[in-house]
């Protein structure tokens, strides 16, 4: 099996939680690649879900890959084998066992249609067809009390849910759009309000943490 049908079976096994009525798409309009529904930043890997943000650490797919392939082979491992009693069949089963945590503790209630990471790492815009959300991401070299290092290993986990075999990442987030879109899409003609057509981090922001949003409409807005 090769990398690409790897990871695109791992990736479609994770479970998908609609929670949006999904609208008539206008014959316009272009879908959005499910390449920019992820996004990577150091050995951190976002991927959007329906509604929901979820992450896994490719550091911890490797190294089990690599605990794996010491077992097997017979050969001594520098992977800490203290940090689970599982014992893989396959190379696949040892990397679908690295678990995936959900960021945020609820879903944003719009379906995301891109992740777009700022260049500090800090940030991660969830855009949506009439909403932005911004989230606050833990570092990426975050040490929590046992000394592991991860994206979240300083955040506070929940509880798995019932819809989502998975531990939770409390991260603060704020929507932004919403009204102001809907009416700079009225005063442009277009009814209910204008669509996102794209966002992206301004790259001349000397805090790294303004946004740049293209609405359907022609509208260009800084936020």
């Amino acid at each position: 099996m090769n990398g690409y049908s790897f990871w695109h079976s791992t990736l479609c096994s994770q479970p998908r939680r609609q929670t949006w009525a999904p609208g008539r798409r206008s014959q316009g309009s272009k879908e959005i690649s499910n390449t920019q529904r992820a996004v990577i930043r150091g050995t951190d890997l976002f991927v959007a879900v329906g509604s929901e943000v979820r992450w896994i650490s490719l550091k911890a797919c490797k190294d089990a890959y690599v605990q794996f392939e010491s077992t097997r082979l017979g050969v001594a491992s520098s992977i800490d084998e203290t940090q689970s009693d599982y014992k893989a069949t396959s190379q696949q089963d040892a990397i679908q066992h690295v678990p995936w945590y959900r960021v945020l503790g609820s879903a944003l209630g719009f379906e995301i249609r891109r992740l777009v990471c700022n260049k500090s790492g800090k940030l991660l815009a969830v855009v949506g067809r009439r909403q932005v959300a911004v989230v606050t991401l833990p570092g990426p070299e975050s040490p929590n009390r046992a000394g592991v290092k991860g994206a979240f290993a300083a955040a506070r986990m929940d509880k798995p849910s019932d819809e989502f075999d998975g531990a939770c990442v409390s991260c603060a987030s704020k929507i932004i759009g919403g009204t102001a879109i809907g009416r700079q899409g009225a005063q442009a003609g277009e009814g209910r309000g204008a669509r996102v057509a794209d966002a992206l981090w301004h790259s001349m922001s000397s805090s790294d943490s303004h946004l740049v949003v293209l609405l359907s409409s022609g509208v260009v807005k800084g936020v």
